[in-house]
């Protein structure tokens, strides 16, 4: 909440020179950010209903839930609200509280002061993942903040939507977390010449009505 509120008050201060905030969480719809706001990622819609909400309550714009399949953004789309559609990213699954390597190490006290992964510690979180049984890694990624580490965890595998949002017409959020420049490079000419990332998902894109 300190961290937030210290947040709150850098946007405020620097308003002149910010366009806006994309708010990651419902809490922080509540916040006198006195600049416009829209709902990111962190704040998914699922329905139209939800969607209406949020833009009454003045987000400029709102972000489609990563969990629709193709026929359910159809149908959130419908009128060309503004909604932006998650074409590319590796999706968070997780956010965790308490750091799995301090946790393998039996640490549970100083998780604010922790500084393992910035001497480079030999048990550090850096540059690790879980693995499930059948060999997919999910990468780990620290949040440094300054009452400790949030931990993502990471999906297996980027889910890659841009050619199917953006011949519906939709607007697209791409979203990088720890690709390389070259990286960057390699999807964002794909994006422009309408291809399809080689080792991706398509997510929930085909999943049937339930």
């Amino acid at each position: 909440q300190s961290t937030l509120e210290m947040l709150c008050r850098f946007v405020q201060q620097n308003r002149e020179r910010l366009q806006g905030v994309v708010l990651g969480s419902v809490g922080q719809l509540g916040m006198n950010w006195r600049v416009p706001m829209a709902a990111g990622e962190g704040v998914p819609v699922m329905n139209r209903r939800a969607a209406q909400l949020l833009l009454e309550d003045g987000c400029v714009f709102v972000t489609a839930s990563p969990e629709l399949s193709g026929a359910e953004l159809d149908a959130l789309l419908q009128g060309n609200p503004p909604i932006v559609v998650p074409a590319y990213g590796v999706q968070q699954l997780m956010l965790l509280h308490h750091c799995p390597a301090r946790t393998w190490l039996g640490l549970t006290k100083g998780h604010k002061d922790c500084r393992m992964c910035d001497v480079h510690h030999q048990d550090a979180l850096t540059g690790t993942s879980f693995t499930d049984r059948k060999g997919a890694e999910f990468p780990l990624l620290r949040v440094r903040l300054p009452e400790g580490c949030r931990i993502r965890l990471m999906n297996s595998l980027p889910t890659d939507l841009i050619a199917r949002v953006t011949s519906s017409g939709w607007t697209p959020q791409i979203a990088f977390a720890s690709e390389s420049g070259e990286e960057v490079k390699t999807i964002l000419r794909q994006m422009q010449s309408g291809g399809k990332s080689a080792n991706s998902t398509s997510g929930w894109w085909m999943r049937p009505v339930e």
